[in-house]
């Protein structure tokens, strides 16, 4: 059905209109949440074939947190002048992202 283009108009809708901290929040702990299940449903999926869609699942999981990860780095602020350091906005969505971007382990 409709699931699939609704998620990537919602997607699209993300890079157009800011969204406030809170919004980024839930959809960075969805997107945990979603990653989450997947990894268990992998684990735990004797054939193949019970688990189909996780080409498709793998992909809107990739696309939602690159879309995330665009919306919350659009509203950080912009350096003006060179010689003026950014100001600093309240954005945990961002730092957290940045934070399991650069996690290894």
């Amino acid at each position: 059905g409709l699931g699939a283009p609704l998620v990537l108009v919602m997607l699209l809708a993300m890079l157009v209109i800011p969204l406030p901290p809170i919004a980024l929040d839930m959809f960075f702990t969805f997107n945990i949440t979603l990653s989450l299940v997947v990894m268990l449903v992998v684990i735990y999926t004797r054939r193949p074939l019970e688990f189909s869609v996780f080409p498709s699942m793998l992909l809107i999981a990739i696309l939602s947190i690159l879309f995330i990860r665009v919306s919350a780095d659009y509203q950080q602020p912009k350096i003006i002048h060179a010689d003026t350091p950014p100001v600093p906005l309240n954005h945990q969505a961002s730092r957290d992202i940045d934070h399991l971007q650069r996690y290894r382990p």
